[in-house]
Parts: structure tokens; sequence; C-alpha cells
């Protein structure tokens, strides 16, 4: 259920760094959980995502 919501908002658009703003916290309390949602929002085709140190 939670990665059907990372992936709806995913495809809402919402930008990543409004959705990147909580998981300082959610890695802290759940960083298993913390992986499921990083991998739910892979990185766009053509976009450097290495640069944000988060891939």
């Amino acid at each position: 259920m939670l990665l059907d919501l990372a992936a709806a908002d995913a495809a809402a658009g919402v930008p990543l760094a409004e959705r990147l703003q909580a998981w300082p916290k959610i890695v802290k309390k759940d960083a298993a959980l913390y992986d499921r949602i990083l991998a739910a929002h892979p990185p766009l085709p053509g976009a450097d995502a290495t640069a944000a140190g988060q891939w």
C-alpha cells in the first residue's frame, strides 16, 4: 500500500525535492521503509540523481 502511494505521488508530478523533505526523519525511524520508498522512486531517464547523493 505504501509503495502504491509513493507511485501515485510520483505519477502526479510531485517534485522530488518536496518528496525528499521527510526522508531524514524516515531513515532515522525505519531504514527498511526508507529503502522501499527509495526503490519506488527511480530517477527519471537522463536525470543526474547522483548529484543529489540519493542513488
